[in-house]
């Protein structure tokens, strides 16, 4: 097949429009990467952000208690009952209720919160003394002993104790146990107050959290994969340590770190960005880790857009291309083929033809030295044809003195040479006229005159 210039410059327009398509989906594609690790980076700074938040608001609760653990009503209490069963042989069967502090915990802890926020910032509070024995609950138990419950011992030991969500069946929610330690102004230990705060009051912030994706899910997990909250329906404590995006999390000890990740969820690939609590002060934090995932198609839909607007414009310039370089290539194809026609003419002699460019481009330019060309090879010609007919003519001339002048010569050699026969003939006869001198005058006179040179 002959490869024509229109299919040349077709193909060289096509291949510019493929080079340019080439490098717009390699923008794209670096462009879903960057968006992808944005996206992924501004979930893990929300999550690191309501992390600390949390731990954040569990400690001023923590130093809510310690605060109030200095209260004069209080430590008098714990002072009297510690006093009056210090005689007593079988503390842990009794029970001693001081409805005067039972009633100051009831109003600093439940109803002010109440009053204040609308709502419960804690739910039940319990005092005991320094033997474990209750002194002051605001809910119901028939368990008056705590010393010998792992968060008194704690709390004793450490000043103050944390404990992971539970699940409190008589309320129907959850809620997190916190404890701390009350000393005198000695530094003497007197006893253990206890709270349980509700969960909800915790996660409150995330609810407003302002979702940027409608796929957006916030989920916060206990260490051993236990879902406490989720921003979507959620059964209280479920296990989702066998989910995929929980193996990707990268487990440990508080503080160990944040990232982001995609996995599978529900069939469909997620953007998971987390964050691992890290405490604030002396509060270690609970190992819980603050997840938000989102659907990836969703993420990258300004890319699936752009990428969609980008094929289509493509196509629209992959065919306006065709035409402009078709168009393109015929204007640049016909004058040059008019050439090509003009010089195989010109080439044959006729050196009156046009060739008819009238462009103002480079093949315009051309078109007219070509026409220059055959107006001074026409002129040229003409010269010569007058030069050579006056050579001619000149030759003809000469030709003709030359034919006169070899003509003359021809017939004075031939006269000469006849002369020359003739005389040598007559010369004799003349000799032998001489001898006779017994001819008569009249006949010497004739024989004479015939001797005479002609």
């Amino acid at each position: 097949m002959k490869i024509t210039i229109p299919i040349k410059l077709t193909a060289g327009f096509l291949l510019i429009i493929l080079l340019i398509l080439t490098l717009g989906l390699y923008s794209m594609k670096v462009s879903e990467e960057a968006l992808r690790k944005a996206v992924g980076k501004g979930s893990v700074f929300l999550a690191e952000e309501m992390m600390v938040k949390i731990d954040k608001d569990i400690y001023q609760r923590i130093e809510l208690f310690r605060f109030y653990s200095e209260d004069t009503l209080l430590q008098k209490t714990l002072s009297e009952s510690n006093l009056a069963l210090e005689k007593m042989p079988h503390i842990q069967s009794r029970k001693i209720i001081n409805h005067e502090l039972l009633n100051s915990l009831r109003e600093r802890f439940i109803k002010f919160g109440e009053r204040r926020y609308g709502y419960k910032i804690f739910d039940e509070v319990l005092a005991t003394n320094k033997y474990g024995v209750n002194v002051a609950q605001t809910g119901k138990t028939s368990e008056y002993y705590q010393a010998d419950k792992e968060w008194w011992q704690k709390a004793k030991e450490n000043g103050f104790y944390v404990g992971d969500v539970e699940f409190n069946e008589g309320m129907g929610a959850m809620g997190i146990p916190i404890a701390v330690r009350i000393d005198d102004s000695k530094g003497n230990f007197m006893g253990i107050m206890k709270v349980i705060v509700p969960f909800s009051t915790i996660v409150r912030p995330i609810e407003f959290v302002t979702q940027k994706y409608e796929t957006t899910e916030i989920k916060l997990i206990t260490k051993d994969g236990k879902l406490i909250y989720s921003t979507k329906p959620f059964r209280p404590l479920e296990d989702v340590s066998k989910k995929a995006f929980f193996k990707e999390i990268k487990t440990g000890s508080p503080g160990s770190g944040s990232g982001f990740f995609v996995a599978k969820e529900g069939g469909k690939r997620r953007l998971f960005s987390y964050a691992h609590a890290r405490g604030f002060r002396d509060f270690e934090g609970l190992s819980w880790t603050f997840v938000v995932g989102h659907n990836v198609k969703e993420v990258l839909q300004p890319i699936s857009t752009l990428r969609n607007m980008l094929f289509t414009g493509f196509f629209v310039v992959i065919l306006i291309g065709i035409i402009v370089g078709y168009a393109i290539s015929i204007s640049v194809s016909r004058p040059i083929k008019k050439l090509i026609k003009g010089a195989e003419i010109i080439g044959k002699g006729n050196l009156t033809y046009k060739i008819d460019i009238r462009s103002k481009d480079e093949l315009g330019g051309v078109a007219i030295v070509f026409n220059k060309m055959a107006d001074n090879l026409r002129e040229y010609y003409d010269h010569l044809e007058k030069l050579v007919q006056k050579r001619t003519e000149q030759f003809k001339e000469a030709e003709e003195k030359l034919i006169q002048a070899e003509k003359r010569a021809a017939m004075a050699q031939l006269a000469s040479e006849t002369a020359h026969e003739i005389r040598n003939p007559l010369a004799v006869i003349k000799t032998g006229l001489y001898g006779l001198n017994i001819m008569l005058p009249r006949e010497r006179e004739d024989v004479q005159r015939m001797l005479q040179p002609m």
